[in-house]
């Protein structure tokens, strides 16, 4: 599913969650600073933002903000 509207909405729980100003796709969660609790964070804001069950499994393994940004859209 290609919808700009779930990247952003995913992208802008990202930021809120990051100590960054901006985030560029490529960039990797935990390199930013991020940590198993702020994913499990992103993970429940997701679910309850899209009404959608992204796995924390799954997002751990995934942690580059595309494939993150992905699985929110793949689970949309």
């Amino acid at each position: 599913m290609n919808n700009p509207k779930v990247e952003e909405k995913a992208l802008n729980i990202l930021e809120q969650l990051l100590p960054v100003e901006k985030l560029s796709m490529d960039d990797d969660f935990f390199e930013l600073g991020g940590n198993s609790l702020l994913l499990l964070q992103f993970v429940s804001s997701i679910s309850s933002e899209f009404g959608v069950k992204v796995q924390f499994q799954d997002a751990f393994a995934h942690s580059k903000i595309k494939q993150l940004v992905k699985l929110t859209k793949s689970n949309s």
